[in-house]
């Protein structure tokens, strides 16, 4: 009993692991900038599988799974990814602008960083409103952008828990290599179904 219980946990990690590889892997084919967003977008998608932990599911089938949702979702996530920086950009301009004027620091710093920090959680909770939800682009977008108001507390986790990640990747960055991105994806993706589902902007 206790012995298929740590099989069952080596098994789970070695998935993980490998899903992990998969997203590196993804990130590099497209030469990292156009290789964030599908592989991002593809990991999530994996991981919301139900039996992509299963006991009969092989890494053949995620490694399926996997390049069949990068090659689907290349072209709109990367479209996606460059209106977000974009729009971080003209953020960051602004707010480096603004610190050598006192008048417009006074007045427009704490709203920009607000408004960024708005954003970034908007940023993150994209992946699962894009997976989960049904709509068109417009519908999904707007959903985006208001999941900060909408989700309340679980806006804040979203936000706490990169920064948790991003901390781990300084401490002990060889965890990126290994697992960080899988955790950290599936983490988020349960999270805010369940949020979702709780306030009915989603049925599972």
């Amino acid at each position: 009993m206790y012995t298929n219980k740590v099989m069952r946990i080596l098994e789970l990690l070695m998935f993980a692991v490998f899903l992990n590889s998969l997203w590196l892997t993804g990130i590099v084919v497209g030469l990292v900038f156009f290789g964030m967003g599908p592989s991002t977008m593809a990991l999530s998608y994996v991981v919301n599988q139900e039996d992509t932990f299963g006991s009969h599911t092989g890494f053949k089938d995620l490694l399926k799974l996997f390049i069949s949702e990068y090659k689907k979702c290349f072209i709109k996530s990367n479209i996606v990814f460059l209106i977000y920086l974009t729009s971080l950009l003209v953020l960051l301009f602004n707010f480096n602008i603004i610190r050598y004027n006192t008048i417009m620091h006074s007045l427009f710093y704490v709203p920009i960083v607000v408004m960024i920090v708005y954003f970034t959680t908007t940023v993150i909770i994209s992946i699962p409103v894009s997976l989960l939800t049904d709509g068109n682009f417009k519908e999904k977008a707007r959903l985006t952008l208001l999941s900060p108001i909408l989700t309340g507390s679980s806006a804040a986790f979203n936000l706490i828990y990169m920064l948790l990640f991003v901390l781990l990747t300084l401490i002990a960055p060889i965890g990126i290599v290994l697992v960080y991105g899988t955790l950290f994806v599936l983490g988020i993706m349960k999270i805010n179904e369940k949020k979702l589902v709780q306030k009915r902007l989603i049925h599972v």
